[in-house]
């Protein structure tokens, strides 16, 4: 699919709303393909989106066209990183449990990593960083056009007005040379790196705003 320099300019960036859900939900699916949320399924990531845009300490933005508002791209965080976890399990404990009964049905050894992203806040109370950005993602069709930096500068302008002084992040450090290429033009410096308990080599950025 080829996208004109019309089509471009017709896209812009907006608050997230509880309406975006599946579509948001339909571009992680395609953009995350292989990854430990992915494999949770469409109703892990709804619930989890869902909080997101109905928690007053995320930010939550999509890009999509102004002509017929489809969403091509969104990107997601939180102002609270260590306590974000613990907020999702209090509201929404049942809701969760129950959207990833398939996933572990599936495989049962999931459930250790499950348990440990939902304990994260750990990690991150050793983190000097106010805010977190969790999930960036592009429709295919539509990368490398810009809008992914326009969200994260969405991201950081909202962080910013919210008087965060800095955001972390985490990526894959192996075969992911154009996230991590992309992170460090945005003004991202790998504040460590890290290995997970499955053996995943991660690098693990700050940026000050």
């Amino acid at each position: 699919m080829s996208i004109t320099t019309n089509e471009m300019n017709s896209f812009g960036i907006r608050a997230m709303d509880k309406n975006d859900i599946d579509q948001v939900v339909r571009i992680h699916l395609e953009s995350f393909e292989g990854f430990f949320l992915t494999f949770l399924g469409s109703s892990f990531l709804s619930t989890l989106y869902s909080f997101l845009v109905a928690e007053e300490q995320s930010i939550s933005f999509v890009a999509c066209s102004t002509q017929d508002d489809r969403i091509v791209g969104f990107v997601v965080g939180t102002l609270e990183p260590s306590s974000f976890y613990r907020r999702a399990i209090r509201s929404r404990v049942l809701t969760f449990a129950l959207s990833a009964i398939p996933a572990l049905l599936k495989d049962p050894r999931i459930l250790g990593r499950l348990v440990r992203a939902f304990t994260k806040p750990k990690e991150m109370d050793a983190i000097q960083a106010d805010c977190e950005l969790m999930s960036i993602a592009v429709l295919h069709d539509y990368t490398s056009k810009g809008i992914g930096r326009k969200l994260e500068a969405a991201f950081t302008n909202e962080a910013r007005r919210h008087n965060a002084h800095s955001i972390t992040l985490t990526t894959d450090k192996l075969n992911n040379d154009v996230v991590n290429r992309f992170y460090e033009s945005c003004g991202y410096v790998v504040y460590d790196s890290f290995v997970t308990p499955e053996g995943r080599e991660m690098n693990r950025y700050m940026k000050k705003i």
